[in-house]
């Protein structure tokens, strides 16, 4: 899963506000907004740029391949079902910003989600609180 899977990740990342850009028509402060919300959920991946460095993080992740799965503390059931709830009382109250905020986040992690079970094959059991 070298390189290229990598690079197909984050693509699919980078690509997904540009496309609730494309289809809720909004303006550059929701995007920036949504786009803000793809790199909050990934906070807990310092833990790694800590351990290795920002190269030896890039050299390990992108270039090694992933390696094993980890367990992130913001990558869980909890924090899917409270982004998909929000999204749906934000939408629902009228607040768009905080649904597509909230959306964003649920995508991004479903993403994540189904890479484990379907492309990397190692199950659920790292997404349990």
């Amino acid at each position: 899963m070298g390189i290229r899977y990598a690079a197909v990740h984050m693509l699919i990342h980078f690509l997904f506000p540009f496309t609730v850009l494309y289809f809720f028509g909004m303006s550059l402060l929701q995007f920036i907004i949504v786009l803000a919300s793809a790199v909050i959920i990934d906070l807990d991946h310092l833990s790694l740029v800590k351990r290795y460095g920002i190269r030896g993080t890039f050299r390990k992740v992108v270039l090694k391949g992933f390696g094993k799965v980890r367990k992130y503390p913001l990558h869980n059931f909890a924090i899917l079902t409270v982004s998909v709830l929000s999204a749906f009382v934000f939408l629902y109250e009228g607040f768009f910003i905080g649904g597509m905020f909230s959306l964003a986040i649920f995508f991004h992690l479903i993403w994540d989600l189904l890479e484990d079970v379907v492309i990397f094959k190692v199950g659920i059991d790292h997404w349990k609180v």
